[in-house]
């Protein structure tokens, strides 16, 4: 059988600054839309900061610490509308985000 044809996508991106109170990992810091496809994100591959990703009640100590992030660590959710959020150690770093729905 033939490939189907791609499915056009719609793609946001944005640089987001991430500090020591975690913020939806979005591209708009709203709730993820129900369409979403695809969830890529990098922490700046120049920060010497530690990031940790997870649910909202996500923190960079003790028992809610997340999931390390690593400086240049592309990370990527497919087929995935959940709602994870973003916390550093260290204020003002940046995170690149591609949203596609």
């Amino acid at each position: 059988p033939a490939t189907p044809p791609p499915i056009a996508v719609t793609a946001k991106n944005a640089a987001i600054t991430v500090g020591v109170t975690a913020i939806r990992l979005t591209t708009d810091n709203l709730v993820p839309s129900a369409s979403r496809r695809t969830l890529q994100f990098m922490v700046d591959p120049s920060s010497s900061a530690n990031f940790w990703y997870g649910a909202s009640t996500v923190t960079a100590t003790g028992a809610t610490r997340g999931i390390p992030a690593f400086p240049g660590q592309n990370i990527k959710f497919d087929n995935d509308v959940n709602d994870y959020y973003i916390i550093a150690d260290q204020a003002a770093q940046t995170c690149f985000i591609v949203e596609a729905e």
